[in-house]
């Protein structure tokens, strides 16, 4: 798949979907499906749950360092993403918990949560496109969580979203 196209409207993933279906989920669906995120935030390397996950090859990350379009609908995907695990965004632009936090938080915030690997994507995806101060707004939101919620995610955990975080 030519995720470029696909983010500009042009293509459909290999299921069909076309971004703005995916970006019409509800929270239900987000949970439940497994394969969009690979879609929305793609990686260089392949995914190891989703055989036919699209690459971005170097040639997408240029684009997407070079198109504003290309980077305000990766920020969409990221909004809705931030809106599913109940994060929103302050006056500043900076992300915080949302006031659904707590009703999102149940159904992420959990040991060993499928998400965290979503988040770790997320942040490395941001970063290789050109995205790194929203990749640090939203570290710096999940690393400004309360002891304990941090101790649900484990410390482990976090050192891979700092290391994808890096630009």
């Amino acid at each position: 798949m030519d995720i470029v196209a696909f983010y500009r409207e042009a293509a459909r993933d290999s299921r069909g979907r076309s971004i703005a279906t995916i970006w019409a989920y509800d929270h239900a669906h987000l949970e439940a499906t497994h394969d969009y995120i690979q879609e929305l935030f793609p990686l260089p390397e392949p995914s190891a749950f989703v055989a036919d996950a699209p690459l971005l090859g170097p040639r997408d990350i240029l684009e997407f360092k070079q198109d504003a379009d290309l980077r305000a609908r990766l920020r969409k995907s990221l909004d809705i993403m931030l809106h599913f695990y109940g994060f929103a965004r302050d006056a500043n632009d900076a992300i915080i918990p949302g006031p659904d936090f707590g009703v999102c938080a149940d159904n992420w915030l959990s040991s060993h949560n499928h998400n965290f690997r979503r988040i770790t994507r997320m942040l490395r995806c941001l970063t290789l496109c050109g995205m790194h101060d929203q990749a640090v707004a939203f570290l710096t939101a999940l690393l400004a969580l309360p002891p304990d919620q941090r101790n649900i995610i484990g410390q482990e955990t976090i050192n891979y979203w700092r290391r994808a975080a890096q630009p």
